[in-house]
């Protein structure tokens, strides 16, 4: 695991959830000093209590996609010298769709101008900000930094298309750096939304029965929790002002793949249904990979291949 030697202060976005507490977990253990904010909207409270059993930790309970809260943090921080931000702040469940466009525009696009309306004024001049494959949209071929045009087939993707541009944009203005990482679907312990959560939820509901969203066909490189904060942590150090596909270095697995492996582990009979439709919901994106050569250029791999992320997270969630 890559270890921090210069001790600096860190602002966490979505401090609560699945990848930022993982994220300020693992700086506070490097004796990092970690400010955290979140809303509980996804994030957990749980989350939260583990974090402030560490001196280092400071936590604000903010809804950073209003106004409102914009001053609220800002006094808050008013006399830390943050270095970075990592903005993981969003609308993670690309279902969220189901309540209309807003919960997108609030949680992923509005969080982001905010916290740029906070660096800003608090003068923090670097940012990592959390993308996704999800901005590209449909494609057949592997997806590179450079494929164009980018055309989002859901509000997540949208959002996180505007919320990069915004942010690079920002360079003209105030900001010194940017990373941008495309994260691919994680996995790991805690999981909040995702395949092997839904299915866990879905089995422990009906325990003899599994339906699948999709016709099972789908597929997707997953990347494993530790690697992805492997790869946050090695760009921030080593890169600037950069825009690159965080992956396994496979072109993933599909859902029936995960279904066989899940059945596996449990280990009793299970009747699975799929659906006619290839698509799990409006705006899935069924089939998708990577263009790893920047990766592999820069120097960073993972650990895991996209089969072992999974089987590794089906192991810890069905224990």
């Amino acid at each position: 695991m890559l270890i921090i030697t210069n001790k600096k202060i860190n602002l966490i976005t979505g401090a609560a959830g699945f990848i930022g507490s993982a994220l300020a977990k693992d700086l506070l253990i490097n004796g990092e000093d970690v400010y955290g904010v979140d809303n509980f909207v996804l994030g957990t409270k749980e989350n939260i209590k583990e974090l402030e059993q560490f001196d280092n930790f400071k936590f604000i309970e903010k809804d950073l996609s209003l106004n409102e809260s914009i001053e609220e943090i800002i006094k808050f921080l008013s006399d830390i010298e943050i270095d970075i931000v990592w903005h993981l702040a969003a609308n993670s469940d690309i279902r969220g769709f189901v309540n209309g466009p807003n919960v997108d525009i609030n949680n992923t696009f509005l969080t982001t101008v905010n916290i740029c309306k906070i660096m800003e004024t608090l003068e923090i001049k670097n940012i990592l900000f959390a993308s996704s494959s999800a901005v590209i949209g449909n494609t057949e071929k592997p997806i590179s930094e450079t494929f164009g045009p980018s055309l989002p087939i859901s509000y997540y993707g949208a959002m996180k298309l505007a919320s990069e541009g915004y942010i690079s944009s920002s360079i003209s203005y105030f900001l010194d750096n940017y990373i941008i990482l495309r994260f691919p679907n994680v996995v790991g312990p805690n999981l909040t939304h995702g395949v092997v959560y839904d299915f866990k939820k879905k089995l422990d509901s009906t325990p003899n029965e599994l339906n699948v969203l999709g016709n099972g066909k789908q597929k997707k490189p997953y990347l494993y929790l530790d690697d992805l904060i492997d790869a946050m942590k090695y760009y921030n150090i080593n890169h600037k002002n950069l825009l690159i596909n965080i992956s396994p270095l496979d072109e993933g697995i599909t859902v029936e793949e995960i279904v066989e492996m899940t059945l596996s582990k449990i280990n009793r009979e299970v009747s699975v249904y799929y659906e006619l439709q290839e698509e799990g919901w409006q705006g899935d994106v069924v089939k998708y990979s990577y263009n790893t050569d920047l990766q592999k250029k820069l120097g960073w791999k993972p650990k895991y291949s996209s089969l072992e992320a999974i089987k590794k997270t089906i192991d810890l969630t069905f224990d």
